[in-house]
């Protein structure tokens, strides 16, 4: 926290050079460093958004009816255009690839309320799915918020509530604590949108224990007593009937899932 500060043309600064800048309509992280095996790396996002920005109602979720006592969630680019740089070991790689972008903003801590969060992000040709879901611990009841944002050729459709998004076939980790799930079952029923489907879990990319990088004591003391936090990414694979204003369309394709532990 000590080490983020705000600069009025860089944005969010953090270390000596990196920095995130956040706009309506594009996005720059810079980021200058180590990589994960000590070696020096830069990374350089620019992302164009190329739908706007969304958010359910002001996005929070008021805790023990308090109105101080929230979490929120905006989705600041639902979809984008993104160029990305690497510079490693002396060469330079570039990718061309689909973005996206959220933030959540907090008073209260995520493992005081949430069990653990399910995320899925979507892109074909023409459609887009933004799917986030939190379980809340037992003492908050059954109700899960929720936000899936649904476009078609970059046009917004809506975002909604109360949807099922099912879970099923969990397997054990070698690593994690937590059994994440094999695949999820996506249904939507509205008027005039209807979406049902399955998402697959097709390979595991990334398994992050959030606690570490923090020291041994210090990781050792929040596990047994607060919060033994984990994250999971995976590429899915999505298979999707949707039915919009009376045509239905066959959609499959690469995703990105997490299931996120806290």
């Amino acid at each position: 926290r000590d080490e983020i500060t705000k600069d009025p043309i860089k944005g969010m600064t953090f270390g000596d050079n990196s920095y995130i800048k956040v706009g309506a309509k594009t996005t720059t992280i810079f980021y200058q460093g180590e990589d994960i095996n000590g070696d020096d790396v830069e990374v350089h996002i620019n992302m164009s958004h190329t739908e706007t920005g969304a958010q359910s109602g002001d996005s929070n979720i008021y805790l023990e009816n308090n109105k101080d006592h929230y979490w929120g969630l905006k989705m600041i680019a639902p979809r984008g255009e993104v160029t990305a740089k690497l510079k490693s070991d002396g060469s330079l790689s570039t990718l061309k690839l689909k973005g996206y972008l959220d933030h959540g903003n907090a008073t209260a801590k995520v493992p005081d309320f949430s069990d653990h969060w399910y995320r899925l992000i979507f892109f074909s040709d023409k459609w887009t799915i933004d799917l986030h879901e939190i379980t809340p611990k037992f003492i908050y009841g059954l109700k899960k918020p929720q936000m899936l944002y649904v476009a078609k050729n970059n046009q917004s459709i809506g975002m909604f509530a109360d949807w099922e998004y099912v879970d099923g076939g969990f397997v054990s980790h070698q690593h994690s604590p937590y059994d994440p799930p094999k695949r999820w079952e996506l249904n939507l029923e509205r008027d005039d949108l209807k979406i049902k489907g399955t998402v697959t879990v097709a390979k595991e990319v990334l398994a992050i224990d959030v606690l570490g990088s923090v020291s041994w004591a210090v990781r050792m003391l929040v596990k047994a007593f607060y919060s033994n936090a984990w994250q999971h990414y995976f590429l899915v694979d999505v298979a999707l009937t949707i039915e919009h204003n009376g045509i239905t369309e066959q959609v499959k394709g690469t995703g990105m899932a997490t299931a996120e532990y806290y």
